[in-house]
């Protein structure tokens, strides 16, 4: 019987792991501006004044 030999998975190293947050801090940080144009065909929901 021939023993097959499971290659190892790699872990996350603990050094990494705050250099991963960070990019994914500032990938969620960066704004995507807005075409005016397409704002202006939005339709706005109406504003409740008084309930």
């Amino acid at each position: 019987m021939q023993l097959k030999i499971m290659p190892k998975r790699k872990r996350l190293s603990a050094g990494r792991l705050p250099l991963i947050l960070f990019l994914c801090q500032m990938i969620s940080a960066l704004e995507v501006p807005l075409d005016p144009k397409l704002l202006e065909d939005l339709v706005q929901p109406p504003t409740i004044t008084q309930q």
